[in-house]
């Protein structure tokens, strides 16, 4: 969830802050390169200017994903193999494509239902911390 309101934000260094917990690390992994390479890729992932709230992408979600991948191969970085299966359920090819009109704005879509997701177990996690007598 995480990973998918960072990307709908538009903002490479959340994406990067998102990603990377689900990842696999060895001495090998060049953060530093990987960093760059997200920074260097949402320049073509989304249309300019990038504002919060107006995040309009100019590529397909399957390519921002490859790219994704292709990023952590060429730092050394093993992304989590549930993550894989996530990303290529969208890869084209795998299952009949949806069509998404051009004035939708997925990104909002997107960052509106993770934000409704995490505040829901917000309030599932405050509900169990209060005690019943506060309730």
């Amino acid at each position: 969830m995480n990973l998918t309101h960072a990307f709908s934000t538009g903002d490479p260094a959340a994406l990067y802050d998102a990603f990377l917990p689900i990842c696999q690390l060895d001495a090998e992994s060049d953060l530093r390169r990987l960093r760059r390479s997200i920074e260097r890729l949402a320049r073509d992932w989304y249309a300019d200017p990038a504002i919060p709230g107006r995040v309009r992408l100019r590529v397909s979600v399957s390519r921002v994903f490859m790219d994704l991948l292709a990023a952590c191969r060429e730092s050394g970085v093993v992304a989590d193999r549930a993550v894989v299966r996530y990303i290529s359920r969208g890869v084209p090819g795998r299952r009949p494509r949806v069509r998404i009109a051009r004035d939708f704005d997925l990104a909002r879509a997107l960052r509106e239902v993770v934000e409704a997701c995490l505040a829901d177990d917000a309030r599932r996690q405050l509900s169990r911390a209060v005690p019943r007598c506060w309730r």
